[in-house]
Formats: C-alpha cells, structure tokens, sequence
C-alpha cells in the first residue's frame, strides 16, 4: 500500500511538467479535488494535495488568467466549509476576478451573481461581517439573486434578513 501511495505521487508530480497550458494544469487539479471527496484514507489526502498544487501551479504560471483563477476558485469553494486556506484563496481568486474582468478576456461563462454568493459565503465562514455584507449588497443589487440569497438565509440565519 505503501509503495503505491509513492508511484501515485511520483506520476503526479512527474506529470505537472508535461502541461504546457495553465488552463488544462488547472482542469486537472480540479478534478483530482473532485475525485477526493469520494477516495478512501489515504488516498483522498494525496489527490487533494495534488489538486491544490496543480491549481497552484497553474495560477503561479499564468497569474492573469482569469479563466485559470475561477477554476481553482470554484474547485476549492467545495472546500470552503472547514478549510481555511481554500478560503483564502476562493476569496483571493474571485476577488482578483471582479477587479481585472474587465481588463483582462476570459472564456469561462460566469454568473456574477454566483461570484458574489461566493464570496458572501466565504466571507461568512471566515466572520468578515464587513465583507459579507458589501457582497450580500452587490448580490441583492444583481436580476437572479433569489436561489443564492436563501442558500445564504439558510447557512447565515442570523446575518441575512
């Protein structure tokens, strides 16, 4: 068993050089995240490690790719709950996201909406009641807000009204 955790992580760690595209990079590390949420101990640590450092790895190569940043974003939002470096990152990338859109092209189709759910939620795992509230704000100033707000109403009961 042993062993076979180290070929997993020497394939994985072997493989990162051979992706030249960031975008494809940070497709992979998002599924080796999808897939650890249903692998078995020990497993499940060394696929999610190696989706973290994929999607790492992505951002560091390709650090203004918008699509890039929304993969790992959305990736590790599954994450979010009970892990507070996946917040700080869900929090960084779609905050970078919302500031360069504009400047920056991007392929992936995003509700904005959904960014802002984002980082309401996060912002509210992580008690930053002053960021909450700016993005519940925003949320409520977007057309389809209502399947997002009671998501938040249900989660936060004591912070949205």
């Amino acid at each position: 068993m042993c062993f076979q955790v180290i070929v997993v992580i020497a394939i994985f760690s072997l493989s990162v050089q051979v992706y030249a595209n960031a975008l494809k990079m940070a497709n992979e590390g998002a599924g080796l995240l999808k897939r650890s949420k249903s692998a078995l101990f020990p497993l499940n640590i060394i696929l999610f490690y190696s989706g973290v450092f994929y999607l790492t790895q992505a951002v560091s190569n390709e650090p203004t790719n918008l699509d890039v940043r929304l993969v790992r974003a959305m990736a590790l939002f599954d994450f979010a709950e009970n892990n507070p470096l996946a917040q700080d990152t869900v929090l960084e990338d779609l905050e970078f996201f919302l500031m360069f859109r504009n400047r920056y092209p991007y392929s992936t189709k995003v509700e904005l909406p959904l960014v802002y759910f984002a980082l309401a939620y996060v912002s509210g795992l992580k008690k930053d009641f002053a960021r909450f509230y700016y993005y519940l704000d925003r949320l409520r100033e977007c057309e389809e807000m209502a399947k997002y707000l009671s998501q938040l109403k249900q989660r936060f009961p004591q912070l949205v009204k």
